[in-house]
């Protein structure tokens, strides 16, 4: 994976008329100015298109006050609000390798010579617990450790005290809670967690627990946040909608295609009704993408420039919310990140769930201690202890302690161990032949433990 660039926001913007009365972001427009709210949907790898649509609303000069977004339009939408350009966001998702970022597993060079030694011996990946004489399988096949990780270097700076009216740009990203099937709005708290639930397809992300709900993909029950973007306080929306297309009968010859066709059904229910909500001042786009898949991230360009082919062919309705270079740059001033040095870490912590392992944690994450903050060295090492393969979850904050000439930087790491052990099976299969008519099979199995425990 490519080197990400942490870059640090502007959390409060002092200036006259930066809020609304009773303290709610206003985007510090000038009175005269509308309010514009951008709208992204949800619809996994497509959700790239979104970048292109900000392209050229930058382009444009077109200030946008607020953001809502879904599943990737949550990712996209909140690394635009975090203070990062279209060309940096744009950047990033190339930069990145989609295969790792949707696979928990660490570099071989990252494993613990015991994961290394029963890789070799235990080739079955499929991760199996056994507690109490039951089999256990994880909530989801991906854990999204190495996405976490990603959202995590990318947004540092935002800790779980975070306002989301506070941002660069006001940003809201919905998630679903799977207990009760609603929307959950997420206006405050950690950025990168948020945007991770907003994402979190079920059964191929394992949930996000947060605040005592589970929550997975907002597009199963707000695909299309226009709503959201509405008690925003918006003027003007512009959507950028990416939603699956419904497929003809010919395209439905599979179990996999129907089930498909099934969930976009009960998506487009809702993207309709939000849709018709629309008013003649708002506007919609939406990115010819044809068949492309959610799951499609090996080509984020064509994604890309769909998005920026749609916007352009609304120029003549966007044009007239641009505004000149002096407003413009206004704009951009009250959006711009800052790079002030990076805090030194004067301690390492663990939260009250990850005393098991502290020792563990706390001998890996010492030498950053005494140093500028460096989001890489701190990730690096994250994902060797997750390398360990005791954790279904492994994550850091940024976090102070101590008050007024007192107060301490540094990071706290969250540790959660796999909620399908702690005793594991794994099981090896080895196959030797000299092609001269001599083979050997030999089958292999065993009980492994969390040491932890």
């Amino acid at each position: 994976m490519g080197k990400l660039t942490i870059r640090l926001a502007l959390a409060w913007v002092l200036c006259a008329g930066c809020l609304w009365p009773g303290g709610s972001w206003a985007g510090a427009q000038p009175a005269t100015r509308p309010r514009i709210c951008l709208v992204l949907s949800g619809g996994g790898a497509r959700g790239m298109a979104h970048i292109g649509v900000l392209k050229v609303l930058e382009e444009l000069k077109i200030p946008v006050d607020c953001i809502a977004g879904t599943s990737m339009g949550a990712i996209v939408g909140g690394l635009y609000a975090s203070g990062m350009t279209a060309l940096e966001i744009d950047a990033t998702m190339r930069s990145l390798d989609w295969q790792e970022a949707f696979h928990d597993a660490p570099p071989r060079r990252d494993l613990a010579f015991r994961r290394k030694q029963d890789d070799r011996n235990f080739l079955v990946r499929l991760p199996l617990g056994l507690k109490h004489g039951k089999i256990l399988l994880p909530k989801g096949f991906i854990q999204g450790q190495t996405l976490q990780e990603t959202l995590r270097r990318l947004t540092l700076p935002y800790n779980n005290t975070t306002d989301f009216d506070l941002l660069p740009t006001a940003f809201r990203a919905v998630a679903t809670d799977l207990e009760t099937g609603n929307a959950v709005l997420m206006d405050k708290g950690d950025l990168a967690i948020a945007m991770r639930a907003s994402m979190s397809a079920p059964g191929v992300f394992a949930p996000v627990e947060l605040n005592g709900r589970l929550l997975v993909d907002g597009g199963l029950a707000e695909n299309l946040p226009i709503s959201v973007a509405r008690a925003m306080r918006a003027d003007i929306l512009i959507v950028s909608d990416v939603s699956f297309p419904l497929q003809p009968r010919a395209g439905l010859d599979s179990a996999l295609s129907i089930s498909n066709q099934m969930l976009a059904i009960l998506v487009r229910k809702d993207t309709d009704r939000q849709r018709a909500t629309l008013t003649a001042q708002d506007i919609l786009i939406e990115p010819d993408l044809g068949s492309a898949t959610a799951t499609d991230f090996t080509a984020p360009n064509s994604f890309i420039v769909r998005g920026e082919e749609a916007a352009r062919r609304a120029l003549a309705r966007l044009e007239t919310l641009g505004v000149g270079d002096a407003a413009y740059r206004d704009y951009l001033a009250r959006r711009a990140t800052r790079e002030p040095g990076l805090p030194p870490i004067q301690f390492v912590r663990v939260d009250e769930q990850s005393k098991r392992y502290e020792k563990t944690i706390l001998a890996k994450m010492q030498p950053l201690v005494g140093k500028p903050l460096d989001a890489d060295q701190a990730g690096k090492r994250v994902t060797e202890l997750y390398g360990l393969g005791n954790f279904e979850t492994l994550d850091y904050a940024l976090v102070e302690q101590g008050r007024g000439a007192g107060e301490e930087s540094g990071f706290e790491v969250r540790a959660r161990r796999k909620s399908w052990g702690p005793n594991y099976l794994r099981f090896g299969l080895n196959l030797e032949d000299d092609f001269q008519g001599n083979s050997r099979y030999k089958r292999g199995g065993a009980i492994c433990r969390d040491r932890n425990e």
